[in-house]
């Protein structure tokens, strides 16, 4: 697997390798066209001076003058040896036509040697263009492929990131794994991202499974049931949090239910000497407070009643002792009775009274109770919907946070590119300055973006430690709300129960109540009908004494 960086090296040394060649050849097409054109300026230099001694050879031939022949000699001595000997013979013995066939044979030959010359000076210079060419197009287009891959892979990146985060808001239920065809760092980006999500999908399910079972697990909360905890594992470490928090929750509400609910099976048992002792706050505390007057008032009243029951019963009793050991005294002992009947009759009408008086204070207590759980459920509803809306801010900030980071990483690995690229432009010297400008501007572009990032990552992060704030609190605030709405359920239970209890009291003070009315007749009819009052003092002998058994049982009891 070769990296980009091995690549971007192998791809350097090739460009520089292509222009050391490109140097050489165009030296030695410089030094040999320097060769030929020296040659080509020498023979035009010798063709000149055989020109001339042509011209002045014809000259003197016309003229035969001896200062045309010293000139033509003097013109004759500049010429090389090569040509200096033969012509100055063919002078000197007169020869003048050979002189100017020699002199043309040699001006034709020059001649066409300049041409030639011309002609490779010609094609060198169009051999040295070719091959200048070749390696230009050979480098644009290594340069082409290479930075073509680097394109396709960018954007190869870019397509699953943009995926994952329609992933990360909802917009998708799924997303693909990154595939770059390349085995460079873009391969190694692409299986760090593609880790990365399969480690968040499997994140978020485990979330949404405990989240699932947070839901139904509130759902039994909310209508009694504190039986079972929360058992799924996320991968959140705030819902984790959140896990143990309802579960150490239910635990302390379940074991102050269970207390509350053995010590009103004794109070249902008609003991009331215990009473709850609960370290608790806020509305729990209340409720554990109203348990524990209530028992008072219980048992206060309980004492009263036997009291007053005790003290009629044994009134009751000694007036009929009375009666059966005073029969001959039946006149006097039935005006006492009579008497006593009045005294009784009118301690249990206030009796009496003194319940309606209690039954009608518990119905208004129900009414209230009532009240307050429809408010209590009110505030319930609104503390569960200020929680959603807190959680919902809290999983779009992390969100965010997730984003802001892959911006990040993203900014930072587009400037670790873009001073590559700046690299390979330096090194193409000239031909590289516009690409040195783009990657400059692609390098200060991702600082920029590097620093808006951090700027919006300290403001989501600052918004995150709120946004966890504000659901505690709310958290708080639904769960005190669950807590006194089942304390006020089960406040009305027992208020009914008392209601009923109180009902059942009154209808016995009501038999109570025509039990006395009977031995007031029965009074009534003993001052007409002497022969029958044995027969009523017994009667009334054997009811006080069961009536005084009754009372002491029960209150032995």
């Amino acid at each position: 697997m070769k990296s980009i960086r091995t690549k971007n090296m192998l791809l350097g040394i090739g460009i520089f390798i292509a222009f050391i060649i490109l140097q050489i050849v165009v030296a030695m097409k410089f030094q040999l066209l320097n060769t030929n054109v020296t040659e080509m300026q020498k023979d035009n230099d010798l063709s000149k001076k055989l020109y001339e001694v042509y011209v002045y050879e014809l000259k003197y031939k016309q003229t035969h003058s001896k200062e045309d022949l010293n000139i033509l000699k003097n013109k004759i001595r500049l010429l090389p040896t090569k040509y200096l000997r033969p012509i100055l013979m063919k002078v000197d013995n007169g020869d003048f036509n050979s002189l100017e066939n020699f002199l043309e044979l040699n001006i034709a030959s020059l001649n066409k040697k300049t041409s030639a010359i011309k002609i490779d000076v010609t094609y060198e210079n169009i051999v040295m263009f070719i091959i200048i060419l070749i390696i230009n197009i050979v480098i644009n287009i290594a340069l082409y492929l290479f930075s073509k891959q680097i394109i396709e892979n960018i954007e190869t990146l870019k397509g699953g990131l943009k995926n994952f985060f329609k992933y990360l808001n909802r917009e998708i239920k799924d997303v693909e794994e990154i595939k770059v065809k390349t085995y460079d760092e873009f391969k190694d980006m692409s299986d760090m991202i593609n880790n990365n999500i399969e480690k968040i999908k499997s994140d978020i399910k485990k979330d949404i499974e405990t989240v699932e079972e947070i839901r139904l697990f509130s759902n039994k909360m909310a209508s009694g049931d504190f039986s079972k905890l929360i058992t799924k594992t996320p991968a959140n470490p705030e819902i984790a949090e959140l896990k143990k928090t309802l579960n150490h929750f239910v635990k302390d509400i379940k074991k102050t239910f269970d207390a509350i609910l053995e010590i009103l099976d004794e109070y249902k048992n008609e003991d009331y000497s215990r009473r709850l002792e609960l370290n608790a706050k806020g509305e729990i505390k209340h409720l554990i407070d109203g348990v524990n007057a209530l028992g008072k008032a219980l048992e206060i009243g309980a004492i009263k009643i036997a009291n007053s029951l005790t003290e009629k019963s044994n009134t009751l009793k000694n007036t009929s002792k009375t009666l059966s050991e005073n029969i001959d005294s039946l006149a006097n002992a039935l005006a006492t009775t009579s008497k006593n009947v009045d005294i009784v009759s009118e301690k249990t009408n206030d009796i009496t009274d003194n319940i309606k008086n209690t039954v009608d204070k518990i119905n208004k207590m129900k009414i209230i109770s009532d009240e307050t759980k429809s408010n209590a459920l009110k505030g319930e509803e609104l503390a569960v919907n200020t929680l959603k809306a807190m959680e919902e801010i809290a999983d779009s900030t992390r969100e965010i946070q997730e984003a802001i980071t892959i911006i990040d990483s993203i900014a930072f690995q587009t400037n670790i590119l873009s001073l590559n690229a700046a690299v390979e432009a330096a090194t193409a010297g000239e031909a590289g300055k516009g690409f040195a400008v783009v990657a400059g501007e692609v390098r200060n572009l991702a600082n920029k973006s590097a620093s808006a990032a951090k700027k919006i990552k300290d403001l989501v992060n600052k918004t995150e430690v709120k946004a966890s704030e504000g659901i505690e609190i709310s958290d708080n605030m639904k769960n005190n709300f669950l807590g006194v709405v089942e304390k006020i359920n089960t406040t009305s239970d027992y208020v009914n129960d008392i209601t009923n209890g109180a009902n059942l009291e009154a209808k016995k003070i009501e038999e109570i109540n025509n039990s006395i009315k009977e031995i007031h007749e029965m009074t009534e009819e003993s001052k007409t009908i002497m022969q029958n009052t044995y027969v009523v003092t017994y009667d009334l002998s054997q009811l006080s004494t069961e009536l005084y058994e009754e009372v002491n049982k029960a209150n032995n009891g």
